[in-house]
């Protein structure tokens, strides 16, 4: 059993996809979904290809959520996502990421979407990763002191 995806991610029900992330090192990651239960995500009978996409997305902003505190982040690009085959809903997927790039604030990731080992969809994303505010992170060491006011300046 993986890390349950509630305590790495800002994302909350109904827009929580990711179920757990099973694996975390260095710049990989790899996730646990199963859309069963997410209706909403479904479409005759399949899973709608947006929400595999997202799933993937998650699944990096889990990979940054598993070194410490979640950071908001948004999706910023999509390049090549293909999806190669329909997925039923009461399969169970995992999603593997690597992070290729990054930029600070911005990153890259590879990825694909898996079921029983076949690859059922592909593709690169790129990523802002935003910082928490201020109030929430944590203050510094060692903070630098103030300058002393300056007077008559000439």
């Amino acid at each position: 059993m993986g890390t349950p995806a509630e305590q790495i991610l800002l994302h909350r029900p109904p827009m929580l996809l990711v179920d757990e992330l099973i694996e975390c090192a260095g710049d990989h990651a790899v996730a646990r979904v199963c859309f069963a239960n997410r209706p909403y995500c479904i479409a005759e009978g399949f899973v709608c290809e947006p929400a595999l996409a997202e799933a993937m997305a998650q699944t990096v902003a889990a990979h940054f959520g598993c070194a410490g505190t979640p950071a908001p982040g948004m999706l910023a690009a999509i390049d090549g996502f293909e999806c190669l085959r329909a997925v039923r809903p009461e399969w169970t997927l995992e999603i593997a990421i690597t992070i290729t790039r990054r930029l600070p604030p911005f990153c890259a990731a590879t990825g694909a979407v898996r079921h029983q080992g076949e690859t059922i969809a592909a593709g690169s994303m790129k990523f802002f990763i935003g910082e928490l505010p201020a109030e929430t992170q944590p203050a510094p060491k060692n903070p630098l002191p103030k300058a002393p006011p300056q007077s008559g300046v000439s």
